[in-house]
């Protein structure tokens, strides 16, 4: 039995969630600081199987990270339903990543999912029925929202609660809507990471001041955050030497994460900044050359010339130089990534 990943979590306000806060109930819950986690119980052997976010780990021989996680549920294995794909996050201790908890989670596991086949997941309240029949924590559901986007007031009540692990606020939060799906076939997820925004957030990038589009822009997300996350997921897997040699492995993973967290926004960043330039350089000479045409109406054009097109059905000049498209569309609309055959790349698209 194969234990498939979870599905992504985008950022709040990304295209692929549009939408799922107005369709059906959105749970909120309490983001965690330790490393994902599932779990299965084959159906024909009755064998446990474990994952990190990954990789698939082997129960005899796996990383130090997951020991006693592992060790709990191997202690609990006939209370474990065979076929279904259990999800969390594991710790090793109260500090497993950065931040540092009051205390560690039972059986050093926080329960947040329980898929039963193909993305049909189990209500949070019955998860945290059965994370009390496994000994371990379940996940903190903060607030049901009906039919409701969250307010900026409720995200700050949100990141100023406590964990439910005590002694330190929480890191973020993650909306749930089990019953909306992204194009992905997957539940509508999305997070709000407190520190991450203000990590990623803190510079000005004030193009004005003529800094370099893309060195600015990489440089908004040259952050310890986003460099711990990486060294973090490669190390849950296994694949840290902890040595100078990983530096090379680091930095292909810094790239990936980049282009699958923040792809479209980058795209859109710079292509804004490019259109201003390409369409300034493309109407450049228009004003002069259509006050010369005001001032000898029906002088025959100059064979030749590189000015626009005479178009019948827009009286003599074409619709492009009119603020839209030859094909009617407005400019707007064609300035937009997805009008030049970009398409929405989406999660596999990059």
């Amino acid at each position: 039995m194969t234990i498939f990943g979870y599905p992504k979590i985008w950022h709040l306000g990304h295209r692929s969630v549009e939408g799922m806060f107005a369709a059906g109930n959105v749970y909120v819950q309490e983001k965690y600081d330790g490393s994902q986690f599932s779990f299965t119980k084959d159906i024909e052997t009755g064998e446990l199987k474990f994952r990190s976010r990954r990789v698939d780990l082997d129960p005899d021989d796996h990383d130090k990270l997951f020991a006693p996680t592992v060790e709990h549920l191997k202690s609990v294995t006939k209370q474990i339903t065979s076929g279904w794909v259990y999800r969390g996050e594991a710790f090793v201790s109260n500090k497993h990543n950065t931040k540092k908890y009051g205390r560690v989670p039972k059986g050093h596991l926080v329960l947040f999912d329980i898929d039963v086949g193909h993305h049909a997941f189990l209500s949070p309240e019955e998860v945290s029925e059965i994370a009390f029949m496994l000994t371990v924590e379940p996940c903190h559901t903060l607030e049901l929202l009906q039919c409701s986007n969250p307010t900026p007031e409720q995200l700050d009540a949100w990141l100023g609660t406590q964990s439910s692990l005590e002694e330190t606020k929480i890191e973020g939060v993650v909306f749930k809507n089990y019953g909306f799906y992204t194009s992905f076939d997957h539940p509508a997820f999305a997070k709000f990471v407190s520190e991450e925004f203000k990590e990623e957030h803190k510079k000005n990038l004030d193009w004005k001041q003529g800094k370099d589009l893309f060195d600015a822009l990489g440089s908004t997300f040259a952050t310890e955050a986003r460099w711990r996350k990486s060294v973090h997921r490669l190390r849950d897997d296994g694949g840290l030497e902890e040595s100078p040699r990983d530096i090379g492995r680091l930095l292909k993973e810094l790239n990936t994460d980049l282009l699958y967290e923040h792809g479209d926004e980058l795209k859109t960043r710079v292509w804004k900044s490019a259109w201003k330039k390409i369409s300034s350089a493309s109407t450049r000479g228009f004003p002069e050359w259509y006050k010369r045409e005001l001032a000898f109406p029906g002088r025959p054009r100059d064979a030749g010339s590189d000015g626009p097109e005479s178009d019948s059905r827009t009286g003599g000049v074409s619709n492009a130089t009119n603020g839209g498209a030859a094909d009617g569309r407005d400019y707007r609309d064609v300035m937009r990534p997805e009008a030049q055959g970009d398409g929405d790349s989406g999660e596999n698209g990059m």
